[in-house]
This record gives C-alpha cells, sequence and structure tokens, in this order.
C-alpha cells in the first residue's frame, strides 16, 4: 500500500453510510473511547501472572482487536463463540455456546472478557459461567455497547458507549452477516430491539 498520494494511507477514507442506516458513533469517536478502555482493562489484568483476553465472537472481534493493541500488559488471546441471535434482529431465549477454549487454557487465569453488546446479559452471562466452570477467573468485562435500561449494566466493568432499543450494525457487529467491515457503529433504521 502506498502512502503519499492524497487518501491512499494506511486508512481507506470512510466509507458512504448506506441507505437505511443511521450514523451513531464515528471512528473517530470510536477510537478516543478505546484508550479509555484500555485503560481499566489494564488496571484490571495486571495483577495476574499470566492474562487471558476471550473475545466472544463474532460481534466482539474488531473491538478486541483494536482494544488489546493498547493494552500495555502481555497477553493471550482466545475466542469463545457464544450466540443469542439466531437470524434478523430478535434474539433467542437461548445462549448457544458453539466454541470455547479447552479447560487447560483458561484454568487459573485472570481473564479480560472482552463483548460486543451487553443488553439482557444472557450472553455475558453464560459465557462467565463456563469460564468459570473451566477455572478461569474474570478478572475485568468489557462491552463495546451497553444499552440503556438493560439488566446486565453490573456484568461489565466499562462499556465504550450506552444506547438505546437500536439494532447496531458496524465495527464488528452485522445484520445476518453485513455491515461487520463498516469503521463506525450505525443503527437499522426503523428496527428497534
Amino acid at each position: 500500500m502506498s502512502r503519499g498520494t492524497a487518501g491512499h494511507g494506511l486508512y481507506a477514507p470512510r466509507p458512504p453510510l448506506p441507505p437505511g442506516l443511521r450514523l451513531l458513533f464515528t471512528a473517530e469517536e470510536i477510537n478516543a473511547r478505546l484508550d479509555c478502555l484500555a485503560a481499566v482493562a489494564a488496571a484490571k489484568v495486571a495483577v495476574f501472572e499470566n492474562p487471558l483476553a476471550v473475545c466472544v465472537l463474532k460481534g466482539a472481534f474488531v473491538f478486541c482487536a483494536d482494544l488489546i493493541r493498547r493494552i500495555n500488559v502481555g497477553m493471550d488471546v482466545t475466542f469463545v463463540r457464544a450466540a443469542s441471535y439466531n437470524r434478523g434482529t430478535v434474539p433467542s431465549d437461548r445462549v448457544r455456546i458453539s466454541f470455547e477454549p479447552p479447560a487447560s487454557e483458561v484454568r487459573g487465569r485472570g481473564v479480560l472478557l472482552v463483548e460486543d453488546i451487553v443488553d439482557s446479559g444472557r450472553t455475558i452471562r453464560a459465557v462467565r459461567r463456563r469460564l468459570a466452570s473451566r477455572g478461569a477467573s474474570i478478572a475485568c468485562a468489557i462491552a463495546l455497547l451497553r444499552r440503556r435500561g438493560g439488566a446486565a449494566g453490573d456484568l461489565v466493568d466499562a462499556a465504550g458507549f450506552e444506547i438505546g432499543r437500536e439494532f447496531v450494525v458496524g465495527y464488528g457487529l452485522d445484520l445476518d452477516g453485513k455491515y461487520r467491515n463498516l469503521p463506525y457503529l450505525a443503527s437499522i433504521e426503523g428496527e428497534m430491539r
């Protein structure tokens, strides 16, 4: 990738907002908030000898990558795949955990749990229980988004932004696999959770 010519740096210009989306938070706003979240996480995980970041797939992968690069504490990274949405914008009553690290990888370790959005708390509670059953200690839980009035605000140590009932996409979050690659967070017009 060449540098120096207008519009040809390390970062591509911001893609236009697709029809039907409303901008919530710009890439610049997200970037600024990441530094604060990283400071919270670093203070909590620094007391552990061999901390482990656990990223909840798929929605948190972009957020997790940007967050852990800002944490100046050596740590390993692993993933758990958990979903409370089947398709579309309506959540399921069940959380499906379809991939998780082996117990030997998490046992006795302080975990930084990285989640995309905390709403009812079903997903983060299920992941916390599963990791604890494998011998992990949750040192810190960080979410990109926390829904205002949600029942699970106490399950995370910090959240990047609070949102209302809108269905959010971009920066790793999707609607049926679309919009994950957007560098900003947007809501689907007319869709509420």
